[in-house]
């Protein structure tokens, strides 16, 4: 039997699957289906990547790999039960669940942001406040959130003694702002198959000069990370993934992404030194056709996929491409490129596409001539 829930059992065997509330049921019911082939693996959460229109699975953790992520960033932060976390990320990604599971284990106090649906509901005003009022020690952000409060010109609550920024890559200049304020961040490095965080800037970097930049990573107790040939983060940790379940032209089908060795290669670019004795990681960029959204992975290549059936249905295929532009609150901002002018259709198209995607994910209109290629005729996504 799956469980569907965003308050999982971390010390129970059943299998609990976690996704927004706010999905189409047509996406519902396409996890559920996809959940079924995960039944037989007890003590497991099922949690959606980030993917869409048919390019999303179902990534399997195991309940004792979030504890193991849980355990080790507990060590980092050096948290216990003195400490008051304050959970200001939605509990259908492990952003969420990890602040959960280390409340849980350390037997911390455990405040939440008033939510809908699971999701915070998010104002930076307020969020300050409740850090106020409830003497909130520990907390986890995503870029977004932390952009916001710079924006606000909100200094950080003097019992704030650590924020975890996760969800993306934060802007060196935003860390600077953000830390003259004295928001007292700690970058790291994760994914959803990771359970959380494998890389976090340590507690020391918080006495560095603002001036000093963006802190190199440390490795956290319970994963070792290496570098590629290709200069792609590898990873190994007892926190990481069974494995996906998917569904393609074949069916539906679990497998295990790891090498026989257990390691997890990522799709992303960093490089790895020695500092302070301990092993620390500066991530480059990612490698693949995902950008990062308000913290959620949205994979271009699918979306794109989608663009290109709604466009076939109007005779305009490949004159059309879905591409990117940064944003300095969101991230990124996707964008409709196009090689010709389709203005006649355009409305049609932009209604089709978008009533099978998530909000953020809705195109904004540059115009004929906006779509350009190499010279080996890939799509330039990045404007």
């Amino acid at each position: 039997m799956i469980l569907e829930t965003l308050d999982p059992d971390f010390l129970s065997d059943s299998v609990e699957l976690v996704f927004d509330p706010r999905l189409p049921e047509v996406e519902k019911e396409r996890l559920r289906r996809l959940a079924l082939v995960a039944e037989g693996r007890a003590g497991s959460v099922l949690v959606p990547t980030s993917g869409t229109t048919g390019a999303s699975k179902l990534v399997v953790l195991s309940k004792r790999a979030i504890q193991d992520s849980a355990a080790a960033v507990i060590e980092h932060l050096c948290a216990g039960t003195r400490d008051t976390w304050l959970l200001a990320l939605p509990l259908f990604h492990v952003g969420g669940l990890g602040v959960l599971a280390r409340s849980f284990l350390a037997a911390s106090k455990l405040v939440r942001l008033p939510s809908v649906d699971g999701r915070p509901t998010w104002s930076p005003s307020a969020f300050v406040d409740l850090c106020t009022q409830k003497k909130v020690t520990l907390t986890a952000l995503v870029p977004t959130q932390v952009f916001d409060l710079v924006q606000a010109g909100l200094k950080a609550p003097a019992t704030l003694r650590a924020i975890v920024v996760g969800g993306g890559a934060l802007d060196a200049a935003l860390y600077q702002r953000a830390r003259v304020l004295g928001w007292r961040l700690l970058p790291s490095y994760g994914m959803t198959e990771t359970a959380s965080q494998v890389a976090t800037a340590s507690l020391r970097s918080l006495d560095d000069s603002p001036d000093a930049g963006l802190p190199w990573l440390e490795e956290l107790p319970h994963a070792k990370l290496s570098i590629g040939p290709l200069s792609t983060i590898e990873v190994r940790a007892s926190s990481l993934l069974d494995g996906y379940v998917t569904e393609d032209a074949t069916g539906l089908r679990f497998f295990d992404p790891k090498g026989p060795d257990g390691l997890f290669r990522s799709g992303d670019f960093g490089e790895i030194q020695v500092v302070d004795g301990k092993t620390a990681l500066r991530v480059i960029g990612r490698g693949d056709d995902v950008v990062k959204i308000n913290a959620e992975s949205v994979d271009i290549a699918a979306l794109d996929a989608w663009l290109q059936e709604c466009a076939g249905r109007l005779g305009i295929p490949g004159t059309v491409a879905v591409g990117f532009r940064a944003d300095a609150r969101r991230g990124a901002e996707l964008v409709l490129m196009e090689s010709d002018d389709v203005s006649n259709v355009r409305l049609a198209l932009l209604d089709a596409f978008h009533a099978r995607v998530r909000p953020f994910e809705r195109l904004s209109v540059l115009g004929p001539g906006s779509l350009q290629r190499t010279e080996l005729g890939k799509v330039r996504r990045k404007v």
